[in-house]
């Protein structure tokens, strides 16, 4: 499967790069459309509740020693991923700065 994943994706840039826009434009409007098909459904059949219940209650269903214990463990995922998106896109900028600009040097743009 990785292998004609692999195939597809070469022969595709090889001999369908004049498409190419109109596929990206066909991927962001599946992309745009489901979303709004997640989204919609549980935003109108999801329970209603009042600000001070979201925002001023807190459980601990998972057995943890005090209700802090079990909001910090909640936490971890939501942080991990911010983490890991801020570290991502320094890197991203790094690298097209070094393939754009390849006359200067690593050394000199990290000091």
């Amino acid at each position: 499967m990785t292998m004609a994943v692999g195939v597809f994706a070469v022969s595709f840039n090889a001999f369908g790069a004049k498409r190419l826009p109109l596929f990206e434009g066909l991927i962001l409007s599946f992309f745009i459309l489901g979303f709004f098909a997640i989204v919609i459904p549980l935003w109108i059949l999801a329970p209603k509740a009042t600000a001070s219940e979201v925002f001023g209650s807190f459980s601990n269903f998972g057995g943890w020693s005090t209700t802090g214990a079990a909001c910090i463990v909640g936490q971890m995922a939501a942080s991990a991923a911010f983490i890991v998106s801020f570290c991502a896109a320094p890197s991203a900028v790094r690298t097209c700065t070094l393939t754009c600009f390849p006359g200067c040097g690593q050394r000199r743009t990290h000091v």
